[in-house]
């Protein structure tokens, strides 16, 4: 018989004893609530509290007292049984495509990395940048007894001692023990208490850090990574000689390198919710799509923004390739489920983050919707505050790494030009930037 239809059989027959009156029961007892002994647990690793356990100096890790099952709480944490430990996962538990540590169990979790970024010594912006850790574990299952809350002291007192001597080697199945034991002490009904899983862990070997976002962040504004900045409206597109190359060549520095750009590591936080770049942070302005259909995305972003305004009458548009980056690393993570089968056939699921790394093209573009009514001569100004807006050496940089700042940098740029020119706002012009990123192969799973 296999492990798992062992294990299988056993629950049932575990749950059928605990489900129907026993023999030998009181009858007051018989009338409440039966025993329930849980064989399946899964450890809730994705949370806040492992997370900031993984990312500190502390190697072990204990769940606090279980209080949220109400009316069930644990009074004693020092009152738990261990059952097994896992510090392995079986070989075919890894998807292709993951980075895995071998076939030892470890926990993978995210930090976002802040950034100033300065200029001239004066800081002009902040940028993200995420940074995915790793640490092998082993992961220590334990039994609880949970007491309904209000039990006289003096019975809850007992239970716990029940629970605190009971050994599988001298007292046989737990149902049978305890079983005799309520017999034996009539106060302690099944429904006073429950049993409940929780576990704790223990780190081993050294933490492992993945920073290839923190490394393409640093050579870009280095100049040790290849691309291209736009410099003109008017012939950027086809003109190499209004062109300033992000890399640094024997000729001349690259774009970030010439405006003398440098950052400084202001503090990293632990994310909750780990990235996933399918799903931007701004979903409008950042498309996955091929460069050349650059003109229909940015469509489509206009016509996303046009419905939060009033404006009525006819409009056209304008637009220009700002920045082109080759290479951008991008994470994803993604969660999977492990079967684990410990001692006693107790079935464990480990919910665990699995990541996965690709390269992306990026492409940066400038655009702007302008009513026909506004006259060619203000229209010029008005490109003129659009372009050296997008320009700026922290728009370029902050976007690449965190759109929605670098978009609201360029805003509060364009908005401060037209207002210096013009003395005024103008309105239904829908300024904006696009980040349209194009995957090159292989994709991730």
């Amino acid at each position: 018989m296999s492990k798992n239809r062992f294990s299988l059989t056993r629950r049932r027959l575990l749950e059928g004893i605990t489900a129907g009156v026993v023999a030998g029961v009181p009858k007051g007892m018989a009338q409440g609530r039966a025993v329930h002994i849980p064989m399946d647990y899964t450890p809730k690793l994705d949370r806040h509290d492992v997370y900031v356990f993984m990312d500190g100096t502390d190697t072990h890790w204990e769940e606090p007292r279980i209080s949220y099952r109400s009316p069930f709480e644990e009074r004693d944490v020092n009152n738990r049984k261990p059952i097994g430990v896992i510090a392995t996962l079986p070989n075919d538990a890894f998807p292709e495509g993951a980075l895995p540590g071998g076939n030892k169990l470890s926990i993978k979790w995210a930090v976002r990395e802040e950034y100033a970024l300065t200029k001239g010594g004066q800081v002009i912006g902040h940028l993200n940048v995420t940074v995915v850790k790793e640490q092998q574990v082993t992961m220590e299952i334990k039994r609880v007894i949970l007491v309904r809350e209000k039990t006289d002291p003096g019975i809850a007192a007992r239970i716990e001692k029940l629970f605190t001597d009971y050994d599988f080697a001298n007292d046989g199945a737990p149902i049978d023990y305890a079983r005799a034991k309520m017999v034996a002490d009539p106060s302690i009904k099944p429904d006073m208490f429950e049993i409940a899983f929780t576990f704790s862990l223990d780190k081993l070997g050294s933490l492992v850090e993945d920073v290839r976002q923190r490394t393409a962040m640093m050579e870009t504004l280095d100049g040790k990574r290849m691309g291209v900045v736009h410099t003109d409206p008017t012939v950027a597109a086809s003109n190499p000689v209004h062109e300033q190359p992000l890399g640094n060549s024997e000729e001349h520095p690259g774009y970030f390198k010439v405006n003398d750009l440098h950052f400084q590591r202001l503090q990293s936080m632990v994310i909750d919710n780990p990235p996933n770049a399918d799903t931007p942070e701004d979903p409008v302005h950042q498309v996955k799509a091929d460069p050349s259909n650059a003109s229909k995305v940015i469509d489509k972003i206009i016509d996303t923004e046009s419905r939060k305004s009033e404006c009525g009458f006819a409009f056209h548009k304008n637009e220009w390739p700002l920045m082109t980056l080759l290479v951008w690393p991008e994470v994803k993570f993604a969660f999977k489920d492990v079967d684990i089968y410990i001692g006693c056939g107790v079935h464990i699921v480990l919910r665990l983050p699995w990541v996965y790394f690709r390269t992306s093209r990026l492409d940066l573009w400038v655009y702007c919707r302008v009513p026909d009514s506004i006259v060619p001569d203000i229209e010029s100004v008005l490109t003129t505050c659009l372009w050296h807006s997008a320009l700026s050496p922290a728009v370029l940089a902050v976007a690449l790494f965190d759109l929605p700042a670098g978009l609201g940098i360029f805003l509060g740029l364009f908005a401060d030009c037209v207002i210096e020119k013009f003395g005024k706002t103008f309105a239904c012009l829908i300024p904006g930037l696009a980040l349209i990123t194009a995957v090159n192969p292989p994709d991730w799973p």
